[in-house]
């Protein structure tokens, strides 16, 4: 099968990426994520040092990291992470009990088509 030209990575200025949709919709979604990191750290100004400053001082409970008006990401102290892996945990603990408890297989033939093995 040959490559087609396709406009989900790239530029926009006419360029494209030669390769299959999926490949490029991964591609583009992956540079997606990572330019977003690197926004919400460049946004990291000296009122948000104020603030995790605060935090470590035991003033605050959390920080929440907008930009643009839309909040992406929080610090939180080490304490609130220990309480979130716990729940976690009893949570994926009870989900495992209930798959365990469940009857039945699912022929291999289904997992590949539901994977696109």
């Amino acid at each position: 099968m040959m490559a087609i030209k396709t406009e989900h990575a790239g530029a926009k200025n006419g360029g494209g990426y030669w390769g299959k949709r999926a490949e490029a919709k991964r591609r583009s979604r992956r540079l997606r994520r990572k330019e977003g990191r690197k926004a919400i750290f460049r946004g990291l100004g000296e009122r948000e040092g104020e603030a995790v400053n605060q935090l470590v001082s035991g003033k605050e409970d959390r920080v929440i990291l907008s930009l643009g008006g839309r909040d992406h990401a929080v610090i939180l102290p080490i304490s609130y992470l220990e309480i979130l892996d716990k729940i976690e945990d009893r949570w994926l603990q009870e989900k495992a009990k209930k798959a365990h408890k469940e009857k039945g297989e699912i022929p291999w033939g289904e997992v590949k088509k539901d994977l696109d093995l």
